[in-house]
């Protein structure tokens, strides 16, 4: 990875999975360590590759709101449902706020791309919709991060599923079985 501005700069195939059809959990914590986890949604990079957006159910009073008001360390991982292709950035948030319209339609967006991916897998639109009601029933905080450390990770197994028309792939083997 290069360095732009102090934070390191992902490649592009990292940026496309970040911004594809994939899972997204942000981890915020207290002071005392106490970990608070929630899906994120609508993620998107800045050109530079440095700054990372999304959209995280962070109403006031909630854990995460207060845990980015007390320190704004992050960790966001990013999984593909399919292939188990993996990436967790770390870092710190360096601002949060009402999101935009523009950023409202990358939850939209994501939504569907995660649910054509999880399609595959047998999840129905109407199953991904009730994955994403928390975030529309409270308030939404959109936090732009930079990111000091990120962890690639790729299964060593078969994928879930293969390309369209080319039927199910066989079950992963494990290791020691």
């Amino acid at each position: 990875m290069s360095q732009v501005s102090g934070s390191p700069k992902l490649g592009d195939d990292l940026v496309a999975l970040m911004c594809g059809g994939v899972a997204v959990l942000a981890a915020t914590r207290s002071d005392d360590l106490r970990p608070e986890v929630v899906r994120a949604w609508g993620p998107a990079v800045t050109a530079d590759g440095s700054v990372l957006t999304l959209c995280v159910p962070a109403p006031p009073g909630s854990r995460t709101r207060s845990n980015l008001e007390a320190n704004g360390e992050t960790a966001v991982l990013f999984v593909s449902p399919t292939s188990y292709r993996a990436l967790q950035v770390k870092g710190t948030a360096v601002e949060w706020s009402e999101p935009r319209p523009d950023q409202l339609e990358l939850i939209e967006e994501h939504v569907l791309a995660f649910a054509a991916n999880t399609r595959a897998l047998g999840v129905e639109l109407s199953q991904m919709r009730r994955l994403v009601e928390p975030i529309r029933l409270s308030p939404v905080c959109m936090v732009a991060a930079t990111y000091t450390h990120s962890f690639v990770q790729v299964a060593a197994t078969t994928p879930l599923v293969a390309p369209a028309g080319r039927g199910q792939a066989p079950a992963p083997s494990r290791p020691g079985r």
